[in-house]
Parts: C-alpha cells; structure tokens; sequence
C-alpha cells in the first residue's frame, strides 16, 4: 500500500519522535535503491541525554551513548511500520552515520531547523537541544523546504558560553571543543578538567553551546512516575481492551449503538495518528470524534476511563472499547470484525 511523505512523518511522530522531515539523498555510499530520507527528531530536554561511557575492561573498551541508542531504536520501528506498509526502508546506525548522511546538513534541508551560530541545528521548538535519527526508502517522495527565517541574527550567547573557545567569529574549532570524541593530548587534559563525571566511567558531554540558546529553555519538564491503577483485571490501564458500562470497564455500553466505530482523538495525539493510520491499512472506515473542544465528547471518555482523558478510546458496534491500545491489538480487533 502506498504510504504518502506526510503520513510517514506523522507516523515516525506517532511511534515516539518529535519532529520529522524529508531529505534527499546524497552518499554514494548508500544502496542504489534509497529515494528519500526520512530525518526524524527527538528533543533532549534532560542532562541524560548527554551521557557518555567510556569503559575499559577484560582488555577491551567499549564506548556507549543512550540517546544514540534510542534514536537507532525508535528509526528501527519506523522503518519496520513503513516496511508492514510495503515501502522498503532501513534505519540509520550510527556506526555508520558519516559515511552515509551528514545529519545536520539534512535536517536543515529537511526544513527542521536552521544553521546556528553554535554549528548545529537550531529548532524552533526546542533551539539546539534535539538530536536526529534517519530512515531510509525507496519512496520517491518530495523533500521538504529548508526554512527561510533564521533564529540567530544578533544572538551570540553559545560564543560566550562555550568554555574553551571553540565558537567565534572565525566559526567552529573542533580541536578545541570540550565534547570531542577523540581529542588531542592537550584537549584531554582540559577535558578532565571542565568534564562533570556521575560515575567511574560516565561523563556529561558538554552542552554549553546548547543550553545557553534561548529558544527552548523555558519548556516545561517534569519527572513522572507510570502507576499501576487499581482497576478490574482487564489489563494495565494505558494498554487494554475491555466493554464497559457507565464508566466501569467488564460490561457492555448500554447507550445506543452505532454501527460506526467511534474514535475519541485528539489532532496532537501520536497514539491517534497510529491508530488511524492502521484503520487506513486495514481498510476500515470509522467515525473520528475530536474531543479537544467538544465538552460532551470529554465527558463520554472522562466515564469510560475513570475520570481519565485517555486516547484513542474506540467504541465498537458490539459494545467494546478499545484504549491506547497497541498495533497488534488493534490490528487483531480489525480483522476479527471484517471477518465476521
């Protein structure tokens, strides 16, 4: 099934990034078959984000970053959702990220963001603190336009900022930057100097250019802990599928039925965007009811899911609601209706 540029953004949104664009292709060193890059972002709004490993034993060192581990995990189930949609796709690992795509040159041209003064990307979002994923297709779909405005004119915070010297006027000096992976002699004693270190053998990458833009520094961010909700055994409260009655899931809706499914949604949901688009592949029509301004339409989800303004929440002809509920699942529940 064809699968159009935007719906490939709004699913990469959809399965955990934050932002997502559409590149050409450059390297000769990626297979023949590539069309269109898929440049996916993802905010990094937390210091852990940054952290590094550098560890040595049994002889061997081993050198760890979480977020690229993330970016790699998250690029994997994009692709693997576009392949289910029959667009040939494969992930960027950054093992090998250099030879097949300068990243930031990318996302720039992929309209996410502009060149900054700090010689990254700068998001309108959420400045520089982001990082970037890609996916690669056979899809010949049209590259998004580079943005016009630029967020840098007169602002040169990061050059203050930065504790050696490395941004400037005569632009950026990668032997003088703190964060460098593989610094001279000379940069390593000052890296041991300036570097924050939680553990043996962790340091926090500098980020001083980064948090010093102001673009994005005032986001809101909050730890959250996932609580178990003392609900009937249906399942886990973000994950469940179950029939319910006046707000109490295990009964049958006793309202009049439709026999249209109903999607509760809302336009800024990615769970939403999956479902529909799952709904889309399987054939399936369905009635798509956004409750973001609709006091009623809260309300009717509110009883259903406890007070709980959870999306999607899909009310089937037979009584049966399905919440948040995972690909599979929803995927299972489709077909088991069309075959009767």
């Amino acid at each position: 099934m064809d699968i159009s540029a935007q719906e490939a953004k709004e699913l990469a949104v959809s399965l955990g990034f934050d932002g997502a664009g559409i590149a050409l292709p450059h390297s000769a060193a990626l297979p023949a078959w590539v069309r269109s890059v898929l440049i996916c972002m993802h905010a990094t709004l937390d210091d852990a984000f940054d952290y590094e490993m550098y560890i040595e034993y049994d002889g061997r060192r081993k050198w760890y970053k979480s977020v690229y581990t993330m970016l790699e995990s998250l690029s994997m189930r994009v692709a693997e959702s576009l392949r289910s949609e029959g667009v040939r796709a494969m992930p960027l690992t950054f093992d090998d990220s250099l030879a097949l795509i300068d990243l930031r040159r990318s996302a720039v041209e992929a309209g996410l963001g502009v060149w900054g003064k700090n010689n990254l990307v700068v998001t309108r979002q959420y400045g520089s603190r982001v990082r970037f994923g890609a996916v690669f297709v056979d899809a010949e779909w049209p590259a998004d336009s580079p943005i016009l405005d630029y967020y840098c004119p007169s602002c040169t915070l990061c050059w203050a900022a930065c504790p050696t010297d490395a941004l400037g006027v005569d632009g950026y000096n990668r032997d003088e930057c703190i964060a460098e992976y593989s610094p001279t002699p000379a940069l390593a004693a000052r890296q041991e100097s300036l570097e924050i270190r939680p553990s043996a053998c962790t340091r926090v990458q500098c980020t001083a250019c980064i948090t010093a833009c102001p673009i994005g520094s005032n986001i809101p961010v909050a730890f959250y802990r996932n609580l178990k909700e003392e609900t009937p055994a249906h399942g886990n409260a973000n994950h469940r599928l179950a029939e319910h009655s006046e707000g109490r899931i295990g009964a049958k809706e006793n309202s009049d039925m439709s026999e249209t499914i109903r999607m509760y949604s809302t336009p800024w949901c990615g769970d939403c965007r999956r479902a529909k688009m799952i709904f889309k592949s399987e054939g399936i029509s369905y009635t798509e009811i956004d409750i973001s301004d609709d006091a009623e339409a809260i309300a009717y989800v509110e009883k259903i899911n406890n007070g709980l303004r959870s999306v999607p929440t899909i009310v089937f002809p037979d009584g049966t609601v399905m919440v948040e509920p995972s690909s599979p699942d929803l995927v299972n529940k489709l077909r088991a209706l069309r075959q009767g």
